[in-house]
């Protein structure tokens, strides 16, 4: 959905700060360069705090960067907030380490697959906030006007990012993880409770 939503906020961003095309660029690339710096460290991290604890640092992240982009100031606060939501895209591969770790093996390929749907669906919903919010197009509006209707776009994703951090808490952490980490007990007993869902909902 970060990642959607920043194509309907680029004519009003260059408008309100009075950008140049090369920092538009900037600003729309900026998540791709936070992700590398990501990448180069979030491997050794994940095994270090956990697949879970991990997905909640990144779900605070994305937090702030949502705040901070909507509430932007100048230029160089927007990029930052950015780069900050694209250190965060490293979710996607912890995503699929957890599910592979987690999911029994005849359920595996359903996990997968809802996984890519629900990244299609981000990329969806973002296209049509956009679009509302471009119909609702109103000077005499506070949120729809075209001053401030960019920040309305990326304020659509702290309620998103709110659920999703709530909907954390419910997740078990990885039996792998656990198993490796000495936490045997805990981990069968995560593999037991999973396995009896799996069974009741067949």
């Amino acid at each position: 959905m970060d990642a959607g939503i920043i194509s309907g906020t680029v004519k009003f961003i260059r408008a309100e700060f009075n950008l140049t095309s090369l920092e538009i660029g900037t600003v729309v690339s900026a998540p791709a360069f936070g992700a590398i710096i990501a990448l180069a460290f979030s491997g050794s991290l994940v095994d270090k705090i956990g697949r879970k604890n991990m997905m909640m640092v990144i779900a605070g992240m994305y937090l702030i960067s949502a705040i901070a982009s909507t509430f932007a100031t100048s230029y160089v606060m927007l990029v930052a907030a950015r780069m900050l939501g694209g250190m965060s895209f490293c979710c996607l591969s912890i995503a699929a380490m957890y599910i592979g770790e987690l999911a029994p093996s005849k359920e595996r390929g359903k996990f997968v697959a809802a996984n890519q749907v629900m990244i299609g669906t981000g990329f969806f919903v973002a296209y049509l906030i956009n679009y509302g919010c471009v119909l609702l197009l109103n000077e005499n509006s506070l949120l729809f006007s075209t001053e401030n209707v960019w920040r309305t776009m990326f304020a659509s994703e702290i309620p998103v990012v709110i659920l999703w951090i709530f909907t954390l808490f419910k997740l078990p952490e990885s039996p792998r993880w656990l198993m490796k980490k000495g936490h045997k007990k805990e981990a069968v007993a995560i593999m037991l409770k999973l396995t009896r869902r799996m069974r009741s909902s067949q």
